[in-house]
């Protein structure tokens, strides 16, 4: 069935959540497929082509390419407990709770204090 709309009669799509390099389609852990209807299958590639370009515009104001580089890489290691829908909304959430942002600056500070004390 389709994941984004639960349609169980349309045709569906493998949909790639990112391509990876010198990988045939078929080589891809299962984690980065996920099946689409043939319609919302058009819609998320059109969609993920513009909110992609808007990310990195965005970004690209406020952090130098090293530090995007940084925020990736903890993405990379970054657990989904939840939907992912649930998931999104909880991390836009958290980037725009200001007090939340200072208490994670100062537990990330105590932290790199730890372990220069060791």
């Amino acid at each position: 069935m389709c994941q984004l709309c639960y349609d169980k009669k349309s045709t569906l799509n493998v949909h790639h959540r990112r391509y990876l390099s010198n990988k045939d389609p078929w080589d891809y852990p299962n984690h980065l497929l996920v099946t689409l209807c043939e319609e919302c299958h058009e819609v998320e590639k059109e969609r993920m082509e513009n909110v992609s370009h808007d990310l990195m515009e965005i970004l690209k104001e406020t952090f130098f390419a090293g530090e995007i580089a940084s925020i990736a890489g903890g993405f990379i290691n970054f657990k989904i407990f939840h939907s992912s829908e649930i998931d999104a909304a909880v991390i836009s959430w958290a980037i725009s709770n200001e007090n939340l942002i200072q208490d994670l600056h100062n537990k990330y500070f105590e932290y790199l204090s730890s372990k220069t004390k060791k």
